[in-house]
């Protein structure tokens, strides 16, 4: 699922890129979500949008109209996607994502519901793959790319935490001058740690910690192998008191 995400994200900005950028960016505003169509602040009928404006929360992912915009998204989603996908199941893990992607799109939308600026990208449902992989796999390594001429191993919640202090430094520096979703992305990092909870398989662990039906299995296991070890003491104390 994760590389049929990555693939999909990519032909349709392939498709885009061909396009004249009149048309390109008709498109794109026709499927980005414009928080004031959806929270009913303003009128969408005068634009003559091809789907209902709550629809767009579905659409509005899989547009990108900068190389730069899908290559920083879709490199996260590679590197994270696979283990997150492995924590919760196919299935599952395209219901987390949608999940994400609607929650970052209406975090976005509350932040600003008169907003006309139309939004677009992954970054939500990204940022929620950033935010279950901080749970499942804290520990893990990640290796990273310095200064363009070594790699460096560093553990994942160093580098969850580095983007994170990256993206509250954005946010504080540019709010006033930029168009990006940083309240989307927020939203789909919180949404996908709450989610990845919910939706992970019952051995993944979260935080070194396994779920709950996980831990009531290891408990009955490991009180059957005391019981057992019990019953092979008492017949071996019976077995020499008889002789």
């Amino acid at each position: 699922m994760t590389w049929s995400l990555v693939a999909i994200n990519t032909l349709i900005t392939v498709f885009l890129s061909f396009l004249p950028t009149i048309f390109a960016n008709a498109i794109a505003s026709q499927f980005a979500i414009v928080p004031a169509f959806i929270s009913g602040s303003a009128n969408p009928d005068s634009t003559e949008l091809l789907i209902r404006p709550w629809l767009t929360l579905l659409t509005y992912g899989f547009i990108h109209v900068k190389w730069s915009h899908l290559a920083s998204n879709m490199l996260v989603l590679w590197v994270f996607g696979d283990n997150i996908e492995k924590a919760t199941g196919h299935i599952r893990f395209l219901l987390f994502y949608f999940l994400c992607q609607i929650a970052g799109g209406l975090t976005q939308v509350v932040s600003d519901p008169s907003s006309l600026v139309p939004s677009i990208g992954a970054s939500a449902a990204v940022s929620s793959i950033v935010g279950g992989y901080l749970l499942v796999r804290p520990q893990a390594r990640v290796v990273m790319l310095v200064l363009g001429v070594m790699t460096v191993n560093f553990r994942a919640y160093w580098v969850i935490a580095g983007w994170m202090i990256w993206q509250l430094a954005e946010y504080l520096i540019y709010q006033a001058d930029s168009n990006v979703a940083y309240w989307g992305h927020f939203g789909g990092f919180v949404t996908g740690a709450l989610l990845i909870v919910l939706l992970r398989r019952p051995d993944v662990k979260i935080f070194g910690r396994p779920g709950p039906r996980s831990a009531l299995r290891s408990g009955f296991t490991s009180t059957r192998r005391r019981l057992n070890r019990l019953k092979s003491a008492i017949r071996a104390f019976l077995s020499r008191q008889k002789k």
